[in-house]
């Protein structure tokens, strides 16, 4: 998958930990979010433009913060 997947749900569950007392689930809601986007993503490994790296950024970060607050 692109870095800016791995780098945008690392750093909303990083967050997650500094912010949510007992929350340890850095490693899994990364993986979680790197391989669901890694198979949507397979066919197009480059990015058309600066706003489509955007967007998938964006829809990672999305991604994270629901599987993070599903675990609240």
């Amino acid at each position: 998958p692109p870095l800016e997947v791995l780098n945008a749900a690392n750093e909303q569950a990083v967050h997650a930990f500094l912010t949510i007392d007992a929350y340890l689930g850095i490693v899994d809601t990364v993986k979680e979010v790197v391989d669901a986007m890694d198979g949507e993503l397979r066919g197009n490994p480059l990015f058309a433009s600066v706003e489509e790296m955007g967007q998938v950024e964006r829809e990672a970060r999305r991604r994270a913060d629901d599987l993070i607050n599903s675990q609240k």
